[in-house]
Formats: structure tokens, sequence, C-alpha cells
């Protein structure tokens, strides 16, 4: 049996049936749940940020953390007059803290779409056409 549009398969956060519009309810395999488990801090985080990012809160949020993190970048000597911690913080700790958190992320995709792959009743009810992807920032339940 193979799997179409795969991309749509691979990173739908979860299915709706396409008749009732209603969540479909599978029971996921231990590989789903481990990956689920390993991506959902970077996919949370993600979401979270697509539903709000017309909400004024949620630019200004951002703003302020562009703003902050190019100021360390060009001025660290103005961040280390107010916060001494920060000085700190060496480049090689923001790289490993990124490289660690996209290997965790990419991880996660692997395992989930692997126990998707493995899911007999999900895998049928998907290439019967009978479901549609929810995907990461949509507004709409699942």
């Amino acid at each position: 049996m193979e799997i179409t549009r795969p991309w749509a398969f691979a990173f739908a956060k979860g299915f709706r049936k396409r008749d009732s519009k209603q969540e479909f309810l599978y029971p996921p395999t231990r590989l789903e749940k481990a990956g689920s488990i390993l991506g959902s801090g970077t996919r949370n985080v993600l979401d979270i940020t697509l539903k709000e990012i017309k909400n004024p809160v949620m630019i200004l949020g951002l703003t302020t953390i562009a703003a902050a993190g190019v100021t360390y970048l060009f001025y660290p000597e103005k961040i280390a007059s107010h916060a001494p911690i920060v000085t700190k913080i060496r480049p090689w700790m923001i790289k490993a803290g990124v490289y660690v958190t996209l290997e965790n992320s990419i991880l996660g995709i692997a395992l989930r779409n692997l126990g998707r792959l493995n899911n007999q009743p999900l895998r049928q009810a998907w290439n019967s056409g009978k479901l549609e992807p929810v995907y990461i920032g949509d507004r709409r339940v699942v």
C-alpha cells in the first residue's frame, strides 16, 4: 500500500475526517509516541507562534526578542552593564543549543513518521482519501 501525498502525511499535526470534520482518533504506535515527545518542544512553540502571529502581543514579544538578540550581537558591552551574567554566554553554547534542538526535532519527525507508516488503520484511512491533514499553526481544532 502506497502513501499518497507523503509530505502532507509526514508533517501533519493531526488528521481530520473529510466528511464530518471531526478529529480522526487512532491508537499511535510506540515510535509515533516517542517521536511526538522528542519533537514536541519545537513543534509546540512553532504552532503557538503561527496561530498567534497576528496578535499584537505576539508581534511585540517577537520584536523585543529580535531587538535583544541584535543588541547582544552588535553591542555586547551595553548588555554587560545591565546583565553581567550574559557575558558568560559563549558562541559555542548557542551553537550547541541550536544543534541539539534541531537534531531532536529531526529525529522526532523521523520517528513519528516511521510510526505512522507502521500504523495500518491510519494508512488505510489516509490512502482511501477519508482524511485531511491538519498542519502546524492551523486554527482548526485537532
